[in-house]
């Protein structure tokens, strides 16, 4: 399907479920005038994606983007990946030695979903917040790439790297879309979890979260993010969280 195709097909419906809601809640100018520039500034804040997350869109189209696919589910990619991270050995650590944070492990085995045989050079791209709940490019005291590498499996498919146990955190909220969640009395919380994306030849790359077990906000994540099946337990500092991957010819 051309995108002009596409466009013919989704518009309408989009124009119509707009035109409806303008009726049905007798929008007036100035509400209209109002969203407008509630829109113009989400623009200049650069918070599109971020107002796609905390409606609730992005969860729904990475959900139906995979909606057929066997192997580990898919999460969002969210606001703070940052291609080319450094790489580390395997087992590795990206962890900056001047941060005194408590260690953890995160670890597993990238496999074929359908065979489960380990899935041959996967690379494994990991990224997370601090124990502050911060990003390294949030932070212009952190590390350039702090908490983030790129980790090649070894001969069983097995990856392992230390890392901190990443806190619970808000999403950005003192621009337009944290008005709008103030406006609405809904939190900006997020719960802990460590981001990975992770890619082999002949394989679908896949973008997840692994969420930590018995944190805050994983009933109640104000983007929507969690999927049960990519929440793990912490034991004995220790997160095993291993990924099946799809074959590349396989739908997703």
């Amino acid at each position: 399907m051309t995108t002009k195709d596409r466009l013919s097909t989704v518009m309408p419906a989009l124009l119509e479920a707009l035109h409806r809601a303008a009726r049905e809640q007798d929008l007036t100018n100035d509400e209209l005038m109002a969203v407008v520039a509630f829109l113009t500034e989400v623009g200049r804040a650069d918070e599109f994606v971020l107002l796609s997350d905390v409606l609730g869109v992005s969860r729904i189209v990475d959900d139906q983007t995979h909606a057929s696919a066997s192997g580990t589910p898919s999460n969002v990619l969210g606001p703070f990946y940052r291609p080319g991270a450094p790489w580390i050995e395997n087992p590795g650590s990206i962890v900056d030695p001047t941060d005194d944070s408590a260690r953890i492990t995160l670890g597993g085995r990238v496999s074929d979903a359908n065979t489960g045989q380990p899935a041959a050079g996967a690379i494994v791209d990991i990224w997370q917040a601090n124990g502050e709940g911060l990003y390294s490019n949030e932070d212009g005291q952190l590390p350039p790439w702090n908490l983030r590498g790129r980790q090649r499996v070894d001969g069983d498919g097995r990856y392992w790297v230390e890392t901190i146990r990443p806190s619970h955190y808000t999403v950005k909220d003192n621009g337009p879309v944290g008005r709008l969640l103030a406006a609405l009395e809904r939190h900006p919380w997020r719960p802990a979890h460590i981001h990975l994306q992770v890619s082999a030849d002949g394989y679908r790359s896949l973008v997840t979260q692994a969420y930590i077990a018995g944190g805050p906000y994983l009933d109640d994540d104000t983007i929507s993010g969690v999927k049960q099946e990519l929440v793990v337990p912490l034991a004995h500092g220790q997160l095993i969280f291993d990924v099946a991957l799809l074959p590349a010819g396989q739908p997703a």
